[in-house]
């Protein structure tokens, strides 16, 4: 009976740990901003080192832009619909030439607009 008691116990209390670990807080909106800066520098640096996976990451990219701009949180619109015309413009570039100076030329107009986002 102590044993099943203590089993119980365990189950519940490591239950209720595991459960509480799962769930991620919920994204502030006054933080979308910032993520969205962070995602566009980190993008920029991934299409540096993986110049060949740039078309198929962009698209990603430019889906999760439009979600936010979407959701119209901030009064960003017009910087992500310009990071977003950008990432098109890298996308395609890349796709005819990945790691070409016209490639990186881009990814560094996208950096500069990504860095006008708030931090």
């Amino acid at each position: 009976m102590v044993k099943r008691c203590v089993c119980l116990f365990l189950a519940v209390a490591l239950g209720s740990i595991g459960s509480g670990c799962t769930s991620d807080p919920p994204i502030k909106p006054a933080d979308k901003p910032r993520m969205m800066r962070q995602m566009v520098l980190h993008s920029v640096r991934l299409a540096n080192e993986q110049p060949n996976r740039v078309p198929e990451r962009a698209e990603q990219f430019i889906a999760r832009l439009a979600e936010v701009k979407a959701e119209a949180l901030d009064d960003n619109g017009a910087l992500y619909d310009k990071l977003i015309q950008k990432y098109q413009e890298v996308a395609d570039a890349a796709k005819s030439s990945p790691g070409s100076p016209e490639v990186k030329k881009k990814l560094a107009e996208l950096l500069e607009l990504g860095k006008q986002l708030p931090m």
